[in-house]
C-alpha cells in the first residue's frame, strides 16, 4: 500500500493571540487556542482552588476572565507541566512573545519560556521562586524576541515542594517581525544638593558657611576662603587659600582669642570651638 504522509499540526499564520476565554467549540470547557497542554495545567476563572497561592483571577481583572495556571495540590516535588503553542512561523526578521504571569505562594517551584526550531528547544526566559507577595497581587508582563525561525513556544512549570505553588500564566501575544515595547522611563532623581555659594564675611552667619571664625562681636564667617584678608578688614581674617590668622603670622600676644567653629562636619577637622590665641599664631 502507498505510504500516506502524516498529518502535519495547522501552522498559525500571523499574530497568535491567547487569553483562554474563547472555547474550541460551542458548549465545551476547552479554553486552549489551539495549544497543548501536559500534567497539571488547567484553566480557569476565579481564584484557584487552594488558598495562599495563585492568581486570585485573570490578567483583565474580571470574575470571568480565565487563565491557565497549574494546580499542584497533587502531583510531586519536581513535576513538570508544559503548555505549548500552535505551530506557527516567523519570518526571516524573528518576532516578539509577550505574556502575562503570577506566581504567588510559598513554595514556587520554576516557570521557564522555551523557543523551538522544530523539536530542538532552548530556555529563553525564567522565574524560580514567589514573584508576587499575595493571590490579589498585580500580573506581571514578559516579554522577548523571539529567534529566527522559531516554529513554537513552550511554558514549562515545574511543581515546588507543596499546594501552595500554583503559577498562572495569561494573556499571550505572538507578534512576527515585532519589536520589543520600550522599558519605563527611570523615575529622576532627587536633584543633586548644589554646593554651598562661598560669600564674603559678615555679622550673620551664612547657612553655606563651612566654619567660623569669632572674635568676640560681631562674629565674621571664613567661607572657605573666602573673607577678610587683611588685619584691617577684620579682627580675625583668612587667605584666598583658606589659612585663618589671628591678626597675621610673627604677631603674638595681641589675646585677639580667634576661635574657630566648625558649621558643617567633614570640612574640618575640629570638633566645637577651637581657640588659636591659646595654641598657635595661624591655623589652616
Amino acid at each position: 500500500a502507498p505510504t500516506v504522509a502524516p498529518t502535519r499540526a495547522p501552522t498559525v499564520a500571523g499574530t497568535f493571540l491567547c487569553g483562554f476565554n474563547t472555547p474550541v467549540a460551542t458548549g465545551t470547557t476547552q479554553y486552549w487556542c489551539g495549544m497543548t497542554h501536559t500534567n497539571q495545567f488547567r484553566t480557569n476563572a476565579g481564584r484557584t482552588g487552594s488558598t495562599a497561592t495563585g492568581a486570585s483571577g485573570g490578567q483583565a481583572g474580571t470574575t470571568t476572565d480565565r487563565y491557565a495556571y497549574i494546580e499542584t495540590s497533587g502531583g510531586t516535588t519536581g513535576t513538570t507541566s508544559v503548555l505549548t503553542t500552535p505551530r506557527f512561523a516567523v519570518t526571516s526578521v524573528g518576532g516578539v512573545l509577550s505574556f502575562y504571569y503570577h506566581m504567588a505562594g510559598a513554595t514556587i517551584g520554576n516557570l521557564a519560556v522555551q523557543t523551538c526550531v522544530g523539536t530542538v528547544c532552548t530556555t529563553q526566559w525564567t522565574q524560580t521562586g514567589a514573584q508576587h507577595a499575595a493571590e490579589t497581587s498585580a500580573w506581571t508582563q514578559a516579554s522577548l524576541m523571539l529567534p529566527t525561525g522559531t516554529t513554537s513556544v513552550k511554558w514549562v512549570a515545574t511543581r515546588g515542594t507543596s499546594f501552595t505553588g500554583d503559577i498562572s500564566i495569561d494573556t499571550i501575544s505572538i507578534t512576527p517581525g515585532g519589536t520589543l515595547p520600550p522599558t519605563s522611563a527611570p523615575t529622576p532623581s532627587s536633584a543633586p544638593t548644589p554646593a554651598p555659594t562661598l560669600s564674603t564675611c559678615s555679622a550673620a552667619i551664612s547657612s553655606s558657611a563651612y566654619f567660623s571664625v569669632s572674635f568676640a562681636s560681631p562674629v565674621q564667617t571664613c567661607e572657605n576662603g573666602a573673607g577678610p584678608t587683611t588685619e584691617a578688614e577684620g579682627s580675625c581674617f583668612t587667605t584666598t587659600s583658606g589659612t585663618c590668622f589671628t591678626d597675621g603670622p610673627g604677631n603674638y600676644g595681641n589675646n585677639e582669642r580667634c576661635a574657630i567653629n566648625v558649621l558643617q562636619a567633614g570640612f574640618l577637622s575640629v570638633v566645637g570651638v577651637f581657640d588659636i590665641e591659646t595654641c598657635c599664631d595661624y591655623f589652616t
